[in-house]
């Protein structure tokens, strides 16, 4: 198998779980299923579902060559971004804007010490 074609196919998996983890709890009835005790178990399980896929994708980002002192403003970078999500959770409670924060903190940080 080429690697172009593995390469599609990986995609096309991955596009298609993205997609279902945000389906199925529009589509399932959790009342009808589970019963009325399960219930919020079942949402909150769906709720914090986003935040683990928000951290898995992450942590596969981080760059392990930008470790190192030759690379010193692309890690300022890195941690930047990474420190303002974590300010704005705690100011917004809020997972959207705190990814929004960290991305403009990342994109000053390379600004300022990358200059891209």
């Amino acid at each position: 198998m080429s690697d172009n074609l593995l390469l599609i196919i990986s995609i096309i998996i991955i596009a298609l779980g993205t997609y279902l983890i945000r389906a199925i709890p529009l589509f399932i009835n959790i009342e009808v299923l589970l019963g009325e005790k399960r219930k919020q178990l079942v949402r909150r399980f769906f709720y914090l579902m986003g935040a683990a896929i928000i951290a898995a994708l992450f942590a596969t980002s981080i760059d392990l060559s930008a470790f190192s002192f030759t690379q010193l403003p692309t890690l300022i970078s890195m941690l930047s971004g990474f420190i303002g999500i974590i300010i704005a959770y705690f100011l917004f409670k809020n997972s959207g804007i705190s990814v929004l924060v960290g991305l403009i903190s990342y994109l000053i940080a390379s600004l300022l010490f990358v200059g891209i």
